[in-house]
């Protein structure tokens, strides 16, 4: 084990989150000296994060793809279709993104990434913390922590979004083709056994798309049935496959239960196991995007990180009951989203998922859902409470 190396701050976890952080206080000499460390041993194209914005924003040369409508609909209904003036789902690709960051990281001097390094321990000396990896000691004043949450915090989530998706490209003789104007954002919503089920298709061309398939459920549903889904979906759609560019999953928590944002003084918590993803959507890009920028504005000043921000109590109590409602009464939540999509404008539709919401917008978001289910969860939990408490 090489001797240990003394820092301003380690960055744990050089996933979106960290290096969001990192590639802002690349060359900051108020941040001081920066390390990065992660596990992996180099980057792939392995996520597609999405997002609704303006296009004037720091990262807009990132988007590769952007769409001004978007679509769902439930199983073998008519797609409906939206759009907000001004506002577009815009696509980032991950490798561009760790390509970006990367590029920020190793031009500057403070920032040094740790590729094929896992954070083993953390411990708060007097003055410092320190940090052992499975090749080294690190020492820091400050330590954000952007790590995944561990498998048995994770069962802890109300829901689980899990996916399976493929860039596919079609073969010339493929009966159907992709409608490169709008997303598809919840489609073939449905129902069964396993939880929510609906498809989600980034058109990038009439030949080459993201095709997911995605579930809601309160327990992780296996890779290997999700990509039968696909396998299934792409056949029902006649989109003949001729070249599959790469694929991606993942196991997403809803409702997670919020961490402690700093279990010691100095350490704070970020990224998806700080609380970083919405309860009820699993979006956090912009989120993450947020956070990074205002805690790389303390460190700049020599000050204290940030933990990620918690969300409202409004945002709380919504997105929790909505949550419940789906896990207690599955069978509801296919005409849940349809009557949102068709009930909620727009631009009003984006706010609320984009956390810029105000009380008019969650509102007009609550009267256009059937009230019987919601008060249903609500008077269960009322008559639960008592006997949890004895």
């Amino acid at each position: 084990m090489r001797a240990t190396t003394r820092f301003d701050l380690l960055i744990l976890g050089g996933g979106c989150a960290g290096l969001s952080l990192a590639m802002r206080l690349a060359g900051c000499a108020g941040a001081g000296r920066v390390a990065v460390i992660e596990p992996r041993s180099s980057y792939v194209d392995d996520r597609s994060w999405c997002f609704w914005a303006s296009d004037q924003h720091p990262l807009i040369d990132l988007v590769s793809r952007r769409w001004s409508r978007w679509r769902g609909s439930r199983w073998n209904r008519e797609a409906i279709e939206r759009s907000a003036g001004g506002v577009s789902y815009q696509y980032v690709s991950s490798l561009d993104f760790y390509r970006h960051a990367l590029e920020a990281i190793r031009g500057a001097a403070n920032i040094e990434l740790q590729l094929g390094q896992k954070a083993l321990d953390v411990t708060r000396r007097q003055d410092h913390f320190e940090v052992r990896t499975n090749e080294a000691r690190l020492q820091a004043r400050w330590v954000v922590d952007t790590r995944p949450p561990a498998s048995a915090r994770l069962s802890e989530s109300l829901l689980h979004q899990c996916f399976v998706g493929r860039v596919v490209s079609l073969a010339p003789e493929s009966p159907a083709r992709f409608e490169p104007d709008a997303v598809e954002l919840m489609t073939d919503l449905r129902n069964d056994e396993h939880g929510l089920q609906f498809s989600y298709v980034l058109p990038f061309a009439r030949d080459r798309a993201l095709v997911e398939v995605t579930r809601f459920s309160p327990a992780p549903v296996g890779r290997s049935q999700l990509a039968a889904e696909l396998d299934a979906l792409l056949q029902r759609r006649g989109w003949q496959v001729g070249e599959t560019a790469r694929e991606e999953s993942a196991v997403l928590p809803m409702g997670l239960p919020q961490p402690d944002p700093e279990p010691m003084p100095g350490l704070v918590r970020a990224g998806t196991g700080g609380g970083a993803l919405r309860a009820a959507s699993g979006y956090g890009f912009q989120r993450i995007q947020r956070w990074a920028e205002a805690c790389s504005q303390r460190l700049a000043k020599g000050e204290a990180p940030l933990a990620q921000p918690r969300d409202s109590r409004r945002q709380q109590f919504m997105d929790g009951l909505f949550l419940r409602v789906l896990r207690e009464q599955p069978d509801q939540a296919p005409k849940l989203f349809e009557r949102m999509l068709e009930r909620v404008p727009g631009p009003v539709f984006v706010r609320f998922m984009s956390d810029q919401a105000g009380w008019m917008d969650s509102l007009r978001v609550v009267s256009s859902l059937p009230w019987r289910p919601f008060v249903q969860t609500l008077s269960r939990r009322r008559r639960d409470r008592p006997a949890r408490l004895a």
